[in-house]
Order: structure tokens, then C-alpha cells, then sequence
């Protein structure tokens, strides 16, 4: 199965308001997991919102679907 921004874009948007964790890749060593609670989509962009003060989302954090779709994020509902 092909996956594709539409796709994505789709998906996150049926989500909108679910807890979610977010594993961010940045480089080969780096990487940083935050959850919150996807709580806006736009056409190019999602946000995520956390309660807690943590590195990747202090209170808000914008991630496009092509962050997804090339492997910079990735999402994760929580149970």
C-alpha cells in the first residue's frame, strides 16, 4: 500500500483530539518523544499540544504531514 500526504493528511485529521506520542528523528543521534493531544489540522500542518513542560512540546509544536511521510516524526496513538 502506497502511502501518501492525502493519505496522512486524512488520518491525522480523524484523530483530532486523540493523545498521540511523537518520536522526533533529528540526525542520527538525536531524537526526542513527547506526548500530547493532536489538537489542530490545517492543509500543510498539524499541531500537537502537551500539559507538560517537556523539549519537543512545550505547549504547542507544529508538524507538516511530510514530516511523516519522510521519517523526521513519528506518531503514535496512546492506549
Amino acid at each position: 500500500m502506497e502511502i501518501s500526504i492525502p493519505k496522512i493528511r486524512k488520518s491525522v485529521r480523524a484523530h483530532t483530539g486523540s493523545e498521540v506520542s511523537v518520536r522526533a528523528l533529528y540526525g542520527e543521534e538525536k531524537v526526542e518523544i513527547a506526548r500530547g493531544v493532536i489538537a489542530e489540522t490545517y492543509p500543510s500542518i498539524f499541531v500537537v499540544s502537551s500539559e507538560k513542560e517537556e523539549s519537543l512540546c512545550k505547549k504547542k509544536a507544529a508538524f507538516s504531514y511530510c514530516d511523516i511521510l519522510t521519517k523526521e516524526i513519528e506518531l503514535s496513538l496512546c492506549s
